[in-house]
């Protein structure tokens, strides 16, 4: 009986206080370990379920990176800023840029337009000549009304018509304009360091409305 109430009235030794306590931090890394389990988990499923960014390749040589912007979930105004961005190098006559320009006008090309282009650029020296007597500055001013776009999402077609006028600016000198007018039938493609505007051109020409 006297045990019994030595027991009851025993005060807490400080070994039981360790245990406590490492009980107590036992039970907190449990809870851890499956926080970071399950951080873990989430993060593994959002990596497999989204795109990644892989090495563009062409007959086993690396030709750029793709850099995923979904071609069908592109809006119409990035479509046309993108378009208006190659008309402006095609149509460039900037005498400091111009191969700059001719180079981004023809990888944005088909390679069976690509190559016909750049035959035609070389028969008429048309670098050249743009390099010795082209415009000091250029400016592009695009018609809104004259310049529209229409697109097919199945498929990635795209076709559109963008006119307007190129500025050529020479200091001391008034500035002179040229008109033009696209038609021009594209493809989207993914974007990559190699395809900035993320399109293939299989066709344009004048307009002739």
């Amino acid at each position: 009986m006297s045990e019994d109430m030595n027991l009851n009235n025993k005060q807490p030794s400080h070994s039981d206080d360790l245990v406590a306590k490492a009980a107590r931090f036992g039970a907190m890394g449990w809870i851890a370990f499956f926080i970071t389990l399950l951080f873990l988990l989430v993060q593994n499923i959002v990596y497999t379920l989204s795109d990644k960014q892989v090495m563009a390749t062409q007959d086993g040589q690396v030709i750029g990176q793709v850099i995923f912007d979904e071609a069908k979930l592109r809006s119409n105004d990035e479509i046309m800023a993108d378009l208006k961005n190659w008309v402006k190098r095609c149509t460039s006559v900037n005498k400091t840029s111009i191969y700059e320009d001719l180079s981004v006008c023809l990888n944005h090309m088909s390679s069976e337009l690509a190559e016909e282009r750049l035959a035609d650029y070389e028969k008429h020296n048309y670098a050249v000549k743009i390099e010795q007597y082209g415009c000091e500055n250029t400016l592009t001013i695009f018609d809104s009304n004259k310049t529209h776009l229409e697109r097919d999402s199945m498929n990635l077609l795209v076709v559109s018509t963008l006119s307007g006028e190129k500025q050529c600016i020479t200091a001391g000198k008034k500035p002179t304009s040229q008109p033009f007018s696209l038609d021009i039938i594209a493809t989207l493609k993914p974007r990559t360091d190699k395809l900035p505007l993320a399109f293939h051109v299989t066709s344009y020409g004048d307009n002739e409305e």
